[in-house]
């Protein structure tokens, strides 16, 4: 009882301290923009700050409270997600009052995978021409021309890249049942760990028709063909060298790693974001269903 108590006090004091920070924040911002040299970045990350202190808060207590109550596990998360949700609209607001500055332009390239492609293309048009054609603007263009971003029960859609033997290899060139396009990096630990896992997958279903393409959001070929040695991937392997801005992860509109998408023989995706258990459990239904 005591250590729901204690939850529900945290929970209230975080919501209060929400409300007081981002009103002292406002004024403070005030002040920092009545001044004739802005430093954008300063001002966004002031305007931010109240919310990656909330995050902090909510970290903490998680790690500090175990066997939290699902209730109370739920409440948290509600303040969670609506604390993103005021951060990136903060960022959004800010582009469109600074469009002119590095700061948007280096915002909006960030959230680029994670707003609706008309929220992205809308804030772009904002940018004067010096921006657009600046590293950040480039590469959100880059991302307005080439993203897709197709669900769960649609086709598809093909890339090419070089393969770890400097050959040029398609999406489509890989001939299987079930086709896993695995999107990782020699950077991720969580990648690195996920490849233990979907090399006993591959192991266990290759031979009934399942089949892999590694996707690699590496700049640096030398690290990513040592890890894809050190990790044994016996599949088909591809990187362009663009990190994060990779083609194919643009393309399926990749905002973390390590993802994938998992294609039929009809080149319809029927899932994503298969991890560990799942990804093994979702193979063994398929396999199943084609058995009967």
């Amino acid at each position: 009882m005591k250590r729901t108590k204690q939850f529900q006090l945290l929970l209230i004091f975080i919501v209060i301290l929400t409300s007081c920070k981002n009103e002292t924040t406002t004024k403070k911002n005030s002040d920092i923009v009545s001044g004739k040299n802005i430093n954008y970045e300063y001002l966004l990350s002031k305007r931010r700050a109240p919310f990656f202190k909330i995050h902090s808060d909510i970290n903490k207590i998680f790690s500090n409270i175990s066997n939290l109550e699902k209730q109370y596990v739920d409440s948290v998360n509600i303040v969670y997600k609506n604390n993103i949700l005021k951060n990136e609209q903060v960022c959004r607001n800010f582009i469109k009052e600074f469009p002119f500055s590095n700061a948007s332009a280096k915002t909006l390239n960030s959230f680029k995978t994670n707003w609706e492609i008309d929220t992205i293309i809308h804030l772009f048009n904002l940018f004067p021409e010096q921006i657009k054609v600046s590293k950040y603007g480039k590469s959100i263009a880059r991302f307005i021309r080439i993203g897709k971003n197709p669900q769960i029960g649609e086709k598809y859609i093909d890339f090419e890249q070089q393969n770890i033997n400097g050959e040029k290899v398609k999406l489509s060139d890989i001939k299987a049942t079930y086709i896993l396009v695995e999107f990782w990096a020699s950077w991720c630990g969580p990648c690195r760990q996920s490849n233990l896992s979907l090399l006993d997958n591959y192991r266990r279903f290759n031979d009934r028709g399942f089949e892999i393409i590694g996707v690699s959001l590496d700049t640096n070929k030398k690290l990513w063909l040592k890890a894809v040695k050190e990790d044994n991937l016996i599949w088909e392997n591809v990187c362009d060298l663009y990190g994060i801005d990779n083609e194919a992860a643009l393309i399926y509109n990749v905002n973390g790693i390590p993802d994938n998408i998992l294609i039929n023989e009809k080149g319809i995706i029927i899932d994503r974001k298969l991890r560990g258990g799942r990804l093994e459990k979702k193979l063994e239904e398929l396999f199943i269903e084609k058995t009967n």
